[in-house]
């Protein structure tokens, strides 16, 4: 159940949709393709409502795979372009050209149920993107691929927003996915947004710790001059402690304690020698995620 969900997409713009499984993601999808209606609430694209309109130029990659199965990859895509508006004689040129940049040469003239998953997913979002619509909807999309295939359909997806203009939403469940495409995110919890805003903006504002990673030859020193001494600023900060190797050591600290007295300290011990090196970064995105679905439950 969705609750007062509002948001909006611009030009040239990836918008992600980040979530738990069973909170609505692709149920907000399915109202905006209009394959089920709103109970409440209105849909616009282009400052158009929805429902007014009588035809919508949109690409649409649904979770499940949905194809004829007595249909090649060729007859498929051949078809889509021809309810796209292609005139009928640029067709079969039209679809060659895709069907060698999605490299499916040997996939082309095989009946749709003898296709492999992973390659089914590519061409269910080829067939989402053909003919370069202005809105595109894409609900895990790289869904069961593979490594080479996943970032293939990365860097589609990066041209046709940056060349083609259109506006995509995304959702996904790769927090690697999520930052490499998304201009902006938004966080769906109990079928609400709880928050919106840039990779980065999420990181800056939502993170709920630092990272601390120290390379040392004298690690135990190190830790018990910083942590555990009583006159130590940090010595009640919460804080986990891994030790990755013998020289090796990672800190997750809360963000509220000062970061630039701990720069101070770590420079002092670096200066001294305990220290071969460190680094402190926030907590990731996936982090954050993690924080909110804890914070909702």
């Amino acid at each position: 159940i969705l609750e007062n969900v509002t948001f909006h997409v611009n030009q040239s713009e990836c918008f992600g949709l980040l979530g738990p499984n069973g909170v609505g993601k692709s149920t907000i999808l399915n109202i905006l393709t209009n394959t089920i209606p709103p109970s409440y609430g209105h849909i616009f694209y282009d400052g158009l409502n929805m429902n007014e309109l009588s035809a919508l130029n949109l690409g649409y990659c649904s979770q499940n795979d949905i194809f004829w199965n007595e249909l090649t990859v060729r007859e498929h895509l051949e078809l889509v372009l021809e309810l796209r508006g292609y005139p009928k004689s640029v067709i079969k040129d039209t679809a060659n050209q895709y069907i060698f940049y999605f490299d499916l040469e040997d996939y082309q003239h095989r009946l749709m149920k003898h296709i492999n998953e992973g390659i089914k997913r590519k061409v269910s979002f080829l067939l989402a993107i053909c003919g370069y619509p202005e809105h595109i909807i894409l609900d895990e999309p790289t869904s069961g691929m593979d490594p080479y295939n996943r970032h293939f359909i990365w860097k589609v997806i990066q041209e046709i927003k940056n060349k083609c203009q259109s506006s995509i939403i995304l959702t996904t469940h790769s927090m690697d996915e999520a930052e490499t495409l998304c201009d902006r995110l938004a966080i769906l919890l109990n079928g609400r947004l709880s928050c919106i805003g840039s990779p980065e903006y999420l990181t800056m504002n939502y993170a709920t710790n630092y990272i601390l990673d120290i390379e040392s030859d004298v690690l135990d020193l190190v830790h018990e001059e910083i942590f555990l001494n009583p006159s130590s600023i940090f010595h009640r900060v919460k804080y986990t402690y891994e030790k990755e190797t013998t020289t090796r050591c990672k800190y997750t600290i809360e963000r509220k304690y000062n970061v630039g007295k701990l720069f101070e300290i770590l420079e002092k011990a670096k200066n001294e020698n305990k220290i071969n090196d460190y680094t402190i970064t926030q907590s990731s995105l996936e982090d954050v995620f993690i924080d909110f679905i804890k914070k909702s439950q």
